[in-house]
């Protein structure tokens, strides 16, 4: 039986998809954003909005579950279909990984066009509602607005991100520093000396001895690269273009710089900076409250989890929302389950030093000579191993 009433707070990638997936659950759903939620030509978009978004493979699963059409969609859109091992070359300060068929492939896209197409197919939905407000709490009442007061419902979801009102009602669990920044330009394809490969990467070095990069195409024959770097605070200067080359540059092996050298810039530099992760729990277990995304639980961006997480949150709640299982601390039990192997994998990857760093650069270092070992490392990094998160 359809339930009343639901209010979801935040208009990114994460709300528009919960919109859609429980559209089938509720009889109204309304969606509060500060901005004008539609997309690429309208919505600003979260704040790393002009920078490389990864959906990884599980995530794109969940995606294209409950949106089947996108698929053709982004295809249309000229969005390329990347194995992660063999159309990419990605290199580490040890060597290069195996290229070989893994069938670990994703359709490579910009955040803005993905939400805009997710935004164009959800405004079908005649239970679905869009209200530009500014959420201040959420109170006895249910949400408190700017501008609109307060809005009562059977459920209400947030999905603001990490910088959000409601914090007051979780408990932070862990917080790491990571010190991360991005410099992101987008290029002509035709441009780019690329060979056969369609997307690059240079590992990083979170002991900030050196930055790392990616090149990766997004659609109408495009493609984004981002300089990646851990413990540089970024100034002003930095937004030139004559900046980004030269700190092209410093990326080892030299093949970043030789990709983009005689490539003209589509976009100025965008540049985003990103101080710490930080891992929370629901403390004041309301029963008409929940967290998904980035509000629950903010990773290390360079390993592309965020999305894919927040999609596996989703799926989790419409699992429990046809079983008539929902609860709310049913649904943070699974989060937790689900959001804590995504944080180790991004804390270990940031670590600088230790054991733990150690025992992974190893790992890694045998993947180069070992499909088994580099296809393992894949289905781990694109959260292919659901086991654990139902209840």
């Amino acid at each position: 039986m359809k339930q009343d009433q639901l209010i979801i707070l935040g208009g990114g990638i994460s709300g528009l998809v919960a919109a859609y997936a429980l559209s089938p659950h509720f009889k109204e759903i309304t969606i509060i954003d500060k901005d004008q939620v539609g997309g690429e030509a309208v919505r600003p978009g979260a704040s790393q909005g002009a920078h490389l978004h990864v959906l990884l493979k599980e995530g794109q699963n969940i995606l294209f579950k409950y949106l089947p059409e996108l698929r053709e969609m982004l295809l249309q859109r000229n969005c390329k279909e990347v194995d992660w091992a063999l159309d990419t070359i990605w290199d580490n300060n040890s060597g290069r990984f195996p290229n070989y068929c893994s069938g670990v492939k994703t359709i490579s896209t910009s955040r803005r066009l993905l939400e805009s197409l997710i935004y164009s197919e959800l405004s079908k939905l005649e239970n679905v509602n869009f209200l530009k407000d500014f959420v201040l709490d959420y109170g006895e009442k249910g949400v408190v607005t700017k501008n609109n007061g307060t809005y009562s419902s059977d459920l209400t979801i947030v999905a603001l991100g990490a910088f959000n009102n409601l914090k007051s009602n979780l408990a932070l669990k862990k917080e790491i520093t990571i010190n991360l920044s991005y410099r992101s330009v987008i290029f002509k394809a035709k441009e780019l000396n690329l060979q056969n490969e369609l997307q690059y990467y240079y590992q990083t070095s979170p002991d900030g001895k050196f930055p790392g990069g990616v090149i990766c195409p997004i659609e109408d024959n495009k493609y984004i690269a981002t300089i990646i770097e851990y413990g540089n605070k970024i100034s002003r200067n930095d937004k030139n273009f004559e900046s980004f080359i030269e700190k092209s540059r410093e990326i080892p092996k030299g093949h970043f710089f030789k990709i983009i050298k005689n490539a003209e810039p589509l976009t100025p530099v965008s540049i985003y900076m990103k101080k710490k992760m930080s891992l929370y729990s629901a403390k004041q277990k309301c029963l008409k409250l929940i967290f998904i995304g980035d509000s629950l639980v903010s990773l290390n961006p360079s390993f592309g989890q965020g999305m894919s997480v927040a999609l596996l949150q989703i799926d989790a709640l419409v699992n429990m929302m046809e079983k008539n299982k929902f609860s709310v601390n049913r649904f943070e039990r699974i989060c937790q389950r689900i959001i804590c192997k995504p944080f180790f994998l991004a804390e270990l990857g940031s670590r600088s030093s230790g054991l733990l760093k150690f025992t992974l650069d190893s790992y890694l270092i045998l993947a180069m000579k070992s499909k088994k070992l580099h296809y393992l490392f894949l289905t781990q990094l694109h959260l292919l191993s659901r086991r654990g998160y139902n209840d």
